[in-house]
């Protein structure tokens, strides 16, 4: 893939998946929330 890539091969549909990224982090970061309360544990700092 990366051979391909460095020859100028791309595919036909480009999703950028920065704002996926971003979404699924603070989804993650809202279920941590849930859990930790619901086990009535204090969410370490980060």
């Amino acid at each position: 893939m990366d051979s391909l890539w460095r020859c100028g091969v791309r595919p036909a549909d480009i999703v950028d998946s920065a704002g996926a990224l971003e979404a699924a982090q603070r989804h993650i970061a809202d279920l941590r929330a849930v859990a930790f309360h619901k086990l009535g544990i204090k969410e370490p700092a980060r």
